[in-house]
């Protein structure tokens, strides 16, 4: 369906609402992708298939309801959803009026929307023979490529009517290296909304991983060090234990580390965390959320000092707050949007801030004596409201007189993310997009290296 379809679905839709309700939303989430499969070196199967949803909400006598329903029958879902209302408690939440929106350009790419599966299977073969001709060992053990175009529009009964889409491309490998002690495995992916990856790149640095894991050693000494996280190690520990600290319903419910600390300097002055949907890297970005509130930037922490949290429009609502366009159509430990789901906060483009001093290798440099970690398991795990986390380092390597000494065997690290935060040795400049592990949040995350923190075999 094009844009004026769905806009036409959706008026219609509210238009029959009206005589029903007091007031209704409708959210349309229409989309199509396709897929190649990767397993032991060679492409498995290929897949592709459309997504055509919609989420109601309504107001009937100051009550809230919610169904969703496929567009066979559109109209079941405002029946369902008034019937559903009469169970929830009266209040005198609205939905979000009619507003103007910022520009965000570069999330649409006409040459992933057109990707003929013929070029997309030479993406996928690119990454296979880059990968496996890096080093005599290395097999590429699974993986896939997809790429996809996804709309979404919502409007409601106050006039608003928003619409936005986008387009991906995602690809990425799995490695194992023989090595002489044994099988060393890494692995690489990378997504944009354009169709500007450099496929074989993303094979050579997944053999690359592999190999530079070969053969680890133990530990020497085990105990409270430096540790240099990765992107997507510190991505998937503050995922769980910062981020969801700094949504403003578990501050006003004393459910976070930051509760009632708003205006205090909580972590290292030259950090700043913030949340910026408007950057069109971001894995959530666009003009507006999913309940139609214009995205904005919104400064979180700066210099160390709290400045703000993240809303949804029902939770600004009860707690007197403003919403932050924060409002995305997911579950807990789901990591995509769906029109099956109500509003919840998410940050949308988490970014981590301070004074870089350059790439992964600048911010080894900076640390005399402890370990760089690659990837972790288990993040999932951490207590959300006092930040204590134990993960298991899965691809780790000791860092002697600033520099990689070698790979080392898997080790648990165990700390407070906050006040990690506090106790930053060095930030960097290789920012990197990603979408949570198992949550739905968009972030930008660097390199970074911090103390204090226990490290145990």
């Amino acid at each position: 369906m094009d844009h004026g379809e769905l806009a036409s679905l959706a008026e219609s839709l509210l238009k029959k609402a009206k005589k029903q309700v007091d007031s209704a939303e409708v959210f349309i989430q229409y989309g199509h992708g396709s897929g190649v499969s990767i397993k032991n070196g060679s492409l498995e199967s290929s897949s592709g298939g459309d997504e055509f949803g919609i989420g109601m909400r309504v107001i009937s006598g100051g009550r809230l309801g919610f169904s969703y329903t496929n567009p066979k029958d559109p109209e079941k879902a405002i029946a369902l959803a008034k019937k559903i209302s009469k169970l929830s408690t009266k209040t005198g939440y609205s939905f979000f009026h009619k507003s103007s929106y910022p520009n965000v350009t570069g999330l649409f790419d006409k040459k992933v929307y057109d990707l003929e599966p013929a070029k997309a299977i030479g993406y996928a073969k690119d990454m296979i023979s880059s990968c496996q001709d890096f080093k005599k060992g290395t097999k590429v053990t699974g993986g896939g490529l997809g790429w996809s175009y996804g709309a979404d529009i919502v409007a409601n009964t106050e006039g608003l009517l928003a619409m936005s889409d986008g387009t991906s491309i995602s690809g990425g490998v799995s490695a194992r290296y023989e090595a002489k002690s044994g099988p060393a495995t890494g692995s690489w992916d990378e997504d944009s909304r354009h169709d500007d990856i450099d496929f074989a790149l993303v094979g050579e640095t997944a053999a690359m991983h592999a190999y530079d894991s070969r053969d680890p050693k133990p530990l020497p000494k085990s105990g409270t060090m430096p540790v240099v996280f990765g992107n997507e190690a510190g991505m998937e520990i503050l995922e769980f234990t910062v981020i969801p600290s700094l949504y403003g319903v578990n501050m006003k419910r004393g459910e976070s580390v930051y509760a009632g600390q708003m205006g205090n300097a909580v972590c290292d002055s030259g950090l700043s965390l913030y949340d910026d949907p408007l950057d069109p890297k971001g894995d959530l970005s666009g003009i507006c959320d999913e309940e139609g509130v214009p995205s904005q930037r919104t400064m979180l922490i700066e210099k160390g000092v709290i400045k703000g949290a993240l809303y949804d429009t029902h939770n600004a609502f009860k707690y007197k707050a403003e919403p932050t366009s924060s409002g995305l159509r997911a579950q807990w430990l789901q990591d995509g949007t769906s029109y099956r789901a109500q509003p919840i906060t998410g940050a949308r483009n988490f970014t981590l801030k301070g004074k870089a001093v350059g790439g992964k290798d600048e911010v080894v440099s900076k640390v005399d004596s402890g370990i760089l970690v690659r990837e972790v398991m288990g993040a999932h795990t951490a207590n959300p409201t006092s930040s204590d986390f134990s993960v298991m380092a899965s691809t780790l390597f000791l860092i002697k007189n600033g520099a990689i000494e070698h790979s080392l065997k898997s080790l648990m690290v165990s700390g407070n993310a906050a006040k990690m935060l506090k106790e930053v040795i060095a930030i960097g400049s290789d920012h990197r997009h990603m979408g949570g592990a198992l949550s739905c949040i968009g972030t930008c995350i660097p390199t970074m290296a911090v103390g204090g923190l226990n490290v145990t075999p």
